[in-house]
């Protein structure tokens, strides 16, 4: 099982990674994931958060939906045009 660990800032992440250096435990870190490339949360809130990151899932779910349909609709013409 693995854990995710979520920083506010570019100096909470440098000091998280020191401090995993510092236990020499192993962990990968990941690239970052930015929200709408930068999207301020306006401080510390679990409601903005939760909110924020339900809007992200929704928005990929509708491009992984989008997608779908396009390779539904590719395999269709192939089948068509094979």
């Amino acid at each position: 099982m693995s854990n995710i660990v979520i920083v506010e800032s570019k100096n909470d992440r440098i000091f998280m990674e020191a401090m995993v250096e510092q236990i020499n435990c192993d962990v990968q870190v990941e690239q970052p994931i930015y929200i709408n490339d930068y999207e301020s949360l306006e401080g510390l809130s679990e409601t903005k958060l939760i909110n924020t990151l339900k809007a992200l899932e929704a928005n990929i779910d509708k491009k992984i939906s989008k997608k779908s349909e396009l390779l539904s609709i590719s395999t269709t013409i192939q089948s068509k045009n094979g």
